[in-house]
């Protein structure tokens, strides 16, 4: 469609007037609601929680409050410690049964604890039915031999599995997501579709080297050199 040279100044003027580039939110329905990239490629994780839904630091893409290069951890750490990813290996590597699952334990734990566990959870008979789930979604991901988007599964664009950019460059796993992540490792997938969540503000220099006339676009075609990068085999 070709764009009257008064509609991409008026288009530039509401950019600049919300922040241009750095005024971005990050879910920006102009933005894709995600890219396609191998899960196998993604060498480090971010631990932190990130509340993007925040009005104050979650809604902008650009972000200058991560600290990357002190909290990152590879993924063979994440992989080994977290939970989440040892469920599924003590379950469909090692063969253990769900209550002896460092998952199960966890929940038990802080059942005892504190009365509830992560997803309101508050009795074993519960921690078991959520353990089964995960092990129908691992399932249905192997079955169907691709993880499929939000708006696939639910006509919503919503909770992709979650990753950032760092101030180098890297696609980094971000929080959402991680068994989804963690299955699609597992079972070797050459593609999956992410969210990028939050980018390191230094990234908005490469940003602007883009070509393309408003922010958008050049964020836009940022997010396609991430997805070609993080393609190859």
């Amino acid at each position: 469609m070709a764009y009257s040279a008064a509609i991409v100044l008026n288009r530039i003027r509401r950019e600049l007037m919300i922040g241009g580039m750095a005024g971005v939110q990050h879910v920006d329905r102009r933005l894709p609601p995600y890219v396609r990239v191998n899960p196998l490629l993604i060498e480090h994780k971010h631990p932190t929680f990130l509340d993007l839904r925040g009005p104050k630091l979650g809604a902008r893409l650009f972000r200058g409050d991560l600290d990357f290069e002190n909290n990152l951890v590879s993924i063979e750490e994440f992989e080994a410690t977290d939970i989440r990813p040892r469920f599924f290996n003590e379950v469909f590597r090692l063969g253990l049964p769900l209550k002896e699952t460092s998952e199960f334990k966890f929940h038990v734990e802080t059942i005892a604890r504190r009365g509830r566990s992560w997803k309101d959870l508050s009795s074993e008979d519960e921690v078991l039915r959520f353990l089964e789930s995960k092990l129908r979604i691992f399932e249905e991901i192997r079955r169907a031999g691709e993880v499929r988007t939000s708006e696939e599964v639910s006509g919503k664009r919503r909770d992709e599995i979650g990753c950032l950019i760092d101030h180098r460059g890297r696609l980094v796993k971000g929080h959402n997501g991680n068994n989804r992540f963690s299955i699609a490792r597992m079972l070797r997938l050459p593609s999956i579709p992410v969210h990028i969540a939050a980018i390191d503000a230094g990234q908005m220099a490469v940003v602007k080297t883009f070509k393309g006339l408003t922010p958008i676009t050049k964020i836009n075609r940022y997010f396609q050199s991430v997805q070609e990068k993080y393609a190859r085999q």
